[in-house]
């Protein structure tokens, strides 16, 4: 099952989404790019310098066979049936959406 939780970056082009994938074992982080390959290839040159940035590396998908685009930051862990990381996994997550929409803001238009 996965559930997921969108985040607003004030341009309708993207926005961050908080997803709990319990099947693969984590929460991700990602910049869902809607239909904009462009914007996404356009990121995706400044990535070294966003990634310095973030303080953090992301996994680039550009998902050619496909409309939307995203960059994914994966946080492993996540089980349904044990909650004793919860806190953990939700600080990292509001940490890394901070830090994305910061960074990610004022590049996506």
């Amino acid at each position: 099952m996965t559930y997921w939780y969108d985040i607003a970056i004030g341009t309708s082009a993207a926005h961050i989404i908080v997803t709990l994938v319990n099947k693969d074992s984590f929460v991700g982080v990602e910049l869902y790019i809607n239909s904009n390959k462009a914007l996404f290839d356009n990121l995706h040159e400044d990535r070294e310098e966003i990634e310095e940035r973030l303080g953090f590396k992301l996994d680039w998908q550009r998902l050619d066979n496909a409309k939307a685009s995203r960059i994914l930051y994966r946080i492993d862990g996540l089980n349904f049936d044990d909650h004793s990381n919860y806190d953990a996994l939700i600080d990292e997550a509001i940490d890394k959406v901070i830090k994305m929409k910061t960074v990610f803001k004022d590049r996506v238009k």
